[in-house]
């Protein structure tokens, strides 16, 4: 999520900006961590919920609830079925942009 942070200043035109894919990647990688934690022996799994903890906390900062979740829809998901993640859009940057342009426009973001 570093990388989402880093790039919101960047224009949509630097080619090394992430876009709505590498979006739904990393939050298709966020699923899989969350299922991964249940797997862990619970002395492991407290510090690996504290590390997700600092990055959601950060991701959180650097998003805004999206009630559309255009991630989601993106992906072909049903949002309902979502993790948290999936409702929430960079509050700037590349791939809020794209992620409204392949969404279909501004319509509800929030």
């Amino acid at each position: 999520m570093e990388k989402l942070g880093r790039d919101m200043a960047l224009p949509a035109t630097d080619m090394s900006a992430w876009g709505a894919y590498d979006l739904v990647a990393a939050y298709i990688i966020r699923d899989f961590l969350e299922f991964a934690l249940d797997k862990l022996p619970v002395d492991e799994r407290g510090m690996m919920k504290a590390a997700l903890a600092e990055i959601d906390e950060k991701f959180i900062r650097e998003t805004e609830s999206d009630g559309s979740g255009r991630a989601a829809r993106l992906d072909e998901r049903n949002l309902a079925r979502c993790d948290w993640w999936w409702s929430r859009i960079p509050i700037m940057g590349p791939v809020r942009d794209d992620l409204i342009t392949l969404t279909g426009g501004l319509g509800s973001a929030s």
